[in-house]
């Protein structure tokens, strides 16, 4: 909507802003407007939470607005606006930013190296990116850990990573197979924080991860728990310390090291920003600390 709204006004990011209004009402959605600082701001209600966004609440509602400026400088956003209390007949749809599929926005195919640590060796990969679809998921706001952990992955990445990995793990143990995966999400990226990259707080979707070259411990949860599920079959879920992010698996037969209770079932920690540890070992400083479990799916 707001690429089609730039090329009806591309002289006006204010005019455009208020196309957006416009066909987003029209589609059924409780979009508002707003001004400040000589700018106009879609004002978004959403099913999930929504950070580093500032919302306004209106009377006759629970719902936030969240304000987006969807231009150049997205995140230089107000601190207050002018805007109204009616509503339009109709326009009541809320925004899911749940990612339960990814929208064909034209692939542009891009083969990239990723290098990694194989025991004493230095093997490398090639993965299918798409910097059409890294475009849209860098604009995508902030939402809760879960939306990451459960979105798709883009299926020409998925299918290289599977295929890539898969016969470094075939005749292996599942902890063999789940400390190779390791391996892999520990050494093939350079670790960037998210002010580094990008300014802000920035965590990244699967495809995000092995698309950029530097990461941090969020997104590598992220990707090896779709990598651990897709290439094993082991439940896997997030580990949400204060400060820092892991991942636990359930192995069939309980291993030893470090381990987290979920519903009453052991997990053990596998922490992929950790390099070289293997399944079981947890940074020191997070030992024995409780941590907020983040579910992938459906678990066993």
């Amino acid at each position: 909507v707001k690429k089609i709204s730039e090329a009806l006004f591309p002289k006006s990011e204010n005019e455009s802003v208020l196309a957006s209004w416009f066909f987003l009402m029209k589609a059924g959605y409780d979009a508002r407007v707003g001004y400040g600082d000589g700018l106009a701001y879609l004002l978004l209600p959403s099913t999930k939470p929504l950070f580093g966004l500032p919302y306004f609440s209106f009377s006759g509602t629970s719902n936030r607005y969240y304000a987006f400026s969807l231009d150049a400088d997205r995140w230089r956003l107000p601190r207050a606006v002018t805007t109204y209390e009616g509503n339009y007949s109709g326009a009541t749809r809320l925004f899911d930013f749940s990612l339960t599929m990814l929208p064909r926005l034209g692939s542009r195919p891009v083969p990239k190296k990723i290098r990694f640590t194989f025991g004493q060796e230095i093997r490398a990969i090639s993965v299918t990116v798409d910097p059409n679809l890294a475009g849209f998921l860098r604009m995508y706001p902030q939402t809760p850990f879960d939306v990451y952990f459960n979105a798709p992955v883009s299926p020409a990445a998925a299918h290289d990573l599977v295929e890539g990995l898969a016969p470094l793990l075939k005749g292996k143990s599942e902890v063999e197979a789940v400390n190779i995966l390791l391996r892999f999400v520990q050494t093939a990226f350079k670790y960037k924080t998210d002010q580094e990259q990008f300014g802000r707080e920035k965590p990244f979707f699967a495809d995000e991860t092995v698309f950029y070259d530097g990461s941090d411990c969020e997104d590598r949860a992220v990707l090896f728990s779709f990598l651990v599920k897709s290439l094993t079959g082991l439940p896997v879920v997030g580990v949400n310390y204060p400060g820092h992010m892991a991942t636990a698996v359930k192995f069939s037969t309980e291993i030893g090291g470090d381990v987290v209770q979920v519903g009453g079932v052991t997990y053990t920690i596998c922490d992929p920003t950790y390099v070289f540890a293997d399944a079981g070992r947890s940074m020191p400083e997070f030992k024995g600390k409780e941590p907020r479990i983040i579910a992938m799916g459906t678990q066993k």
